[in-house]
């Protein structure tokens, strides 16, 4: 403030900052005849990633594979997906990554689905989002490892395809995540691992969806497989240019993005965990921080009470029923588990009675019992 000596005084700047940042600015230059006015002053408290760990907060690890045909056929020795799990290169990235982001996992188990494939019982069309177990209602699987042997099975029966679009399954993540949090309340933190070999045909619905991600409880970790063209993973990743939602008429509320391109990092391990883990703890505070959340134990909510997948199957069993399919005929198929979440999926198989799910467990321990015998 700049007083003259007619007491009209007249405010000549205004500054918003952290008490920290005036102690490391002592001794502080005011001229004579000036003063520093602070008119309010608030105090907030700085927590850090570790303090919300510590008090019980929940992550949850989802991941996303590329079945697209730029991969290359599975039996090509050249191809990122090819056969041999020694030489896979999508293996090698699953296991690195998600073994180091596995320990953050509150209940070790993972839902794992797949876009950019053809699934064995719609070989007509692409699946922009199926579960890579054969059940869209109950995805989940456990640890890493059974992330590793779904992967594996739904190789021998998807066939890859294309094109690769971003948008449909992140819908269907970020759906779930808006469930748990808007809806239930849970006190809980989401990584969706997305691995891909960089090619992306639906750029701009896919920047819409991050950008409704943006005010939601996630990060999102792209890991590119191969050697091929991530100038769009840098797109997404944000970190020059905001993502701009056209959809949405709105900027990114925040940088939830980390791309990490596997080959890069895959002999060094610690290098690997430093890129991949880099900047989730930061996204993770942010977030917690605009939405006013601190580390308090009793904000924690019982995850069992709430089940997105359920509440998803419940919705098309009500819109089956609406459409005149007996309960009894309704549970059945269920029963043997949809890829999708698709009422055509449901009228394709509704009255075959050879039907049967290869991706799911159940028919594994079928088709392997009867080669027994």
């Amino acid at each position: 403030m700049d007083r003259n000596y007619k007491g009209n005084h007249k405010s000549v700047a205004r500054k918003t900052f952290m008490i920290t940042e005036v102690l490391e600015r002592v001794p502080l230059n005011i001229g004579p005849g000036q003063i520093i006015e602070i008119p309010y002053c608030d105090k907030k408290d700085q927590y850090s990633f570790l303090s919300y760990i510590f008090n019980g907060l929940q992550i949850a690890l989802t991941v996303a594979v590329d079945f697209t045909l730029s991969n290359g056929e599975p039996s090509n020795p050249k191809s990122l997906h090819y056969y041999d799990p020694s030489k896979n290169q999508y293996i090698n990235a699953i296991t690195a990554v998600g073994k180091i982001l596995e320990n953050y996992d509150s209940d070790k188990m993972f839902p794992v689905v797949g876009f950019g494939g053809k699934v064995p019982m719609v070989l007509d069309k692409t699946s922009h989002c199926f579960a890579l177990n054969g059940n869209i209602f109950d995805p989940e699987v456990p640890g890493i490892d059974g992330v590793v042997e779904v992967y594996k099975n739904a190789l021998k029966l998807v066939k890859l395809h294309g094109p690769t679009y971003f948008s449909r399954f992140l819908s269907y993540m970020i759906d779930m995540v808006e469930y748990e949090t808007i809806t239930c309340k849970m006190n809980k933190y989401y990584i969706f691992l997305v691995l891909t070999d960089g090619l992306i045909n639906d750029m701009e619905a896919t920047t819409d969806e991050i950008v409704r991600a943006t005010s939601l409880p996630i990060s999102i970790i792209i890991v590119g497989v191969g050697d091929e063209d991530f100038s769009s993973m840098n797109v997404l990743d944000a970190d020059d240019v905001p993502l701009y939602s056209k959809k949405f008429g709105k900027q990114m509320e925040r940088d939830i993005v980390q791309f990490v391109a596997f080959n890069d990092y895959k002999n060094d391990p610690i290098e690997l965990a430093k890129q991949t883990l880099e900047e989730v703890p930061r996204q993770l505070v942010s977030y917690m921080t605009a939405k006013n959340i601190s580390p308090r134990r009793e904000l924690l909510v019982n995850m069992n009470n709430f089940n997105f997948f359920e509440a998803q199957k419940t919705v098309l069993i009500n819109n089956l029923l609406g459409m005149g399919y007996s309960d009894e005929k309704i549970q059945e198929i269920i029963g043997k588990g949809l890829p999708e979440n698709s009422i055509d999926l449901f009228k394709i198989h509704a009255f075959n009675p050879y039907f049967r799910n290869p991706l799911s467990e159940d028919c594994l321990l079928y088709t392997s019992d009867a080669a027994d015998e």
